[in-house]
């Protein structure tokens, strides 16, 4: 069991009126990239992206906080970008660097294409990444956690 969960990234799952993921990652970073690759899974319903685009989202002077603020906060500016530009996205690389008094700098590099119909097909628009039942917990030397999309 403990090689089966090394090896998963994420999990749909469903909530009565919204829908979710259930992430792993041997880092807060790689936790990071499988819950927004999870949610890009969740928004087209065809995954099949390319990587023909790169994005840049930046979170500078974030104050120090919970590693569930910044996963909701990243999640969400990930939404915005898709709702203003209709990117989607396939892969990130992801840096957080702890700018001392000033609090964390996330950079994410984005990596994906426009959003098409015929190419992508149902689009589920997220409208939010919520705080409902989040925890960031370590399991079998991995980090955890559930996270709920308001649909």
């Amino acid at each position: 069991m403990k090689k089966l969960l090394q090896n998963k990234k994420y999990e749909i799952i469903e909530h009565t009126a919204d829908t979710g993921l259930k992430v792993w990652g041997k880092n807060f970073n790689e936790l990071l990239r499988n819950a927004a690759c999870g949610m890009y899974h969740l928004i087209c319903e065809k995954n099949v992206i390319e990587k023909k685009i790169q994005e840049l989202v930046s979170i500078k002077n974030f104050p120090k906080a919970d590693f569930e603020t910044l996963l909701i906060t990243f999640l969400n500016e990930l939404l915005y970008k898709t709702a203003i530009k209709k990117l989607v996205f396939k892969d990130f690389k992801i840096v957080i660097k702890n700018g001392s008094k000033k609090g964390f700098v996330i950079n994410a590099f984005c990596f994906g294409e426009r959003y098409s119909f015929k190419k992508h097909g149902r689009f589920l628009e997220l409208k939010a990444a919520t705080y409902h039942c989040l925890k960031v917990c370590k399991r079998n030397n991995l980090l955890y956690t559930k996270i709920f999309f308001d649909v």
